[in-house]
C-alpha cells in the first residue's frame, strides 16, 4: 500500500469514526433504564453506545497514526503529540469501559442497594476523572501537532489554528468547572473535536504528497 492509499483510507476511517461518535453521543444513555431519559435524544443500549464509541477511538488511534507520520516523526513536538494522543484515546476507551461494561455489570448482578450506589458513584468518579484526563491529552496532542501545522499551508494550517484554539478553551473550562464532566461538555468536545478531524481527514483523502514547510 502506498502513501497516497494509506492516507485515503486512514482519512476515510477518521471520517467515519467522528460521524459515528457524534451520532452515539446524542444517544447516549442517562441511565441503565432504557430509552425513556435521554437528556439530548432517545437512549440508546448503555452497552451498545459505549462499545460502539470504543471500536471508534481505536478506529481514531489507528488512523491518526497515518497523520503523525505525515506530518514527520522526526520532530520532537509531532512525536509527544501522537503519544499524547494515543494516550488520550486510551483514557477515553478505559472511561468508556468503566461507563459502559463495569457499572452496568455490577448493578444487573446487585441490584440498587446501598453498597452497589456507593460502588456505583466510585465508579462514576472514576469515569470523570478518565474523561477528563481523556480530554486533556488529546488536546495536548492537538496544540502539539499545531506546531508542525501552523508552519503549512492550506487546511492543515486552519486545522492547527482550530486546535490551538479548542486546547485553549479547555483549559480554560477545566480551570472555571473544574473537570464537571457531563453529557453536554461531552457533545461539545466531540464537535470541536470532530471539526477538527475532519480538516484533517479532508487533508490526508486529498492523495497529495506530505506537506512541507513554508
Amino acid at each position: 500500500m502506498n502513501h497516497d492509499t494509506e492516507d485515503r483510507l486512514s482519512g476515510g476511517l477518521i471520517l467515519a469514526a467522528v460521524l459515528a461518535a457524534l451520532v452515539l453521543m446524542l444517544h447516549h444513555p442517562t441511565s441503565f433504564k432504557g430509552p425513556d431519559d435521554g437528556l439530548l435524544l432517545a437512549d440508546w443500549s448503555n452497552t451498545v453506545v459505549h462499545g460502539a464509541m470504543m471500536a471508534c477511538l481505536f478506529l481514531l488511534r489507528f488512523a491518526f497514526g497515518s497523520w503523525a507520520r505525515r506530518l514527520g516523526m522526526e520532530h520532537a513536538s509531532v512525536r509527544a503529540g501522537s503519544l499524547a494522543f494515543d494516550c488520550g484515546m486510551a483514557a477515553f476507551i478505559a472511561a468508556a469501559l468503566v461507563s459502559g461494561f463495569a457499572a452496568g455489570g455490577l448493578l444487573a448482578q446487585a441490584g440498587y442497594s446501598d453498597e452497589v450506589r456507593s460502588a456505583l458513584a466510585a465508579l462514576g468518579a472514576l469515569n470523570r476523572a478518565l474523561a477528563n484526563l481523556g480530554m486533556a491529552l488529546t488536546v495536548a496532542a492537538m496544540a502539539l501537532w499545531a506546531i508542525r501545522m501552523m508552519r503549512m499551508s492550506g487546511l492543515p494550517r486552519i486545522a492547527g489554528a482550530l486546535g490551538l484554539a479548542i486546547a485553549a478553551a479547555a483549559l480554560g473550562w477545566l480551570v472555571v468547572r473544574q473537570g464537571a464532566f457531563g453529557l453536554y461538555p461531552a457533545m461539545t468536545s466531540t464537535v470541536l473535536f470532530g471539526a477538527w478531524s475532519i480538516l484533517v481527514a479532508s487533508r490526508m483523502m486529498g492523495g497529495q504528497p506530505k506537506e512541507t514547510d513554508q
